[in-house]
């Protein structure tokens, strides 16, 4: 592989772990693991307090900044809230996240279009359930 920076993950339910490997040249070889540690996951509930209605609940992985570690479509924990007015997730690992609040609008039987409604920053401790309140 040439050198670079290459970011590896692994998604299993609602835990990601990932890292961010920097290869100094194409030459170099580099053992890293990821792990799943149960011990190091807490729990997030969301409330919804536009009502009942259909949405996509987005929590994407953030760094210091309060910016997603990546912006991917994969790299992402979600949930599909119909006429509900809440999303519960468990099993996250510690760490912070951005959580998006998006309307949900079927255009057709298999596709739809999202708007964001809201967004917040969690901080999600193990063992723990962290609570958060979008519009």
């Amino acid at each position: 592989m040439p050198s670079g920076k290459y970011f590896v993950n692994v998604k299993s339910a609602n835990y990601l772990d990932w890292k961010v490997i920097d290869l100094p040249t194409d030459k170099t070889v580099i053992n890293t693991s990821l792990t799943f540690d149960q011990q190091q996951t807490g729990k997030v509930h969301v409330q919804i307090s536009k009502g009942a209605g259909d949405y996509l609940v987005v929590m994407l992985p953030t760094g210091p900044d309060g910016q997603p570690v990546i912006k991917s479509f994969h790299f992402r924990i979600a949930a599909d809230v119909k006429d509900g007015q809440s999303a519960k997730f468990d099993g996250v690992k510690a760490g912070r996240y951005k959580v998006i609040l998006n309307g949900k609008q079927q255009l057709s039987p298999s596709t739809f279009a999202l708007t964001e409604l809201g967004v917040a920053v969690v901080t999600i401790e193990a063992g723990k359930e962290a609570q958060v309140n979008l519009p």
